[in-house]
């Protein structure tokens, strides 16, 4: 699966909220599928909107992505970016063109707004996460991301 850029640009720009938007990135191994069902890479660390109010960083480590890698959330306000409290965090995950089994599992809560999802990789290639919240403040929101786990 590609990553498209969201622009053409060879930078990473966010707007006022620090939601990530132009992207280009030769190198990425994560991407935020949008609305339309494109993989927009997305820098480790990025941020996607969750809503009006609310965004999410997400990083991976180790990144590259390797056999065994970690996914943390961290749902935060748009305006001072504080940590969203008391958010039910569950995903699955399994590969976008060989079907290995979905795997599933609930977020481990490290803090308020401190999420830890532990993903096994089985085999090279694009894996999709599908990661689904929900908290009073975002309401019910579901993710989806393309991991690319390369040699």
């Amino acid at each position: 699966m590609e990553f498209r850029p969201s622009a053409p640009t060879d930078t990473v720009s966010a707007d006022a909220a620090g939601v990530a938007s132009a992207t280009q990135l030769p190198d990425a191994h994560l991407g935020f599928v949008n609305s339309d069902g494109e993989a927009i890479a997305l820098e480790n660390g990025g941020r996607v909107p969750l809503g009006d109010d609310t965004v999410a960083e997400i990083f991976l480590s180790p990144y590259p992505p390797d056999w065994n890698t970690d996914l943390h959330l961290f749902p935060l306000t748009k305006d001072y970016f504080k940590p969203v409290a008391d958010v039910d965090v569950d995903l699955e995950y399994d590969m976008v063109y060989m079907d290995h089994g979905i795997d599933t599992q609930s977020g481990t809560k490290i803090a308020d707004g401190r999420y830890l999802m532990p993903l096994s990789f089985l085999v090279y290639g694009d894996w999709q996460v599908d990661v689904r919240m929900e908290s009073a403040m975002t309401g019910e929101k579901d993710l989806q991301f393309v991991v690319k786990f390369l040699p």
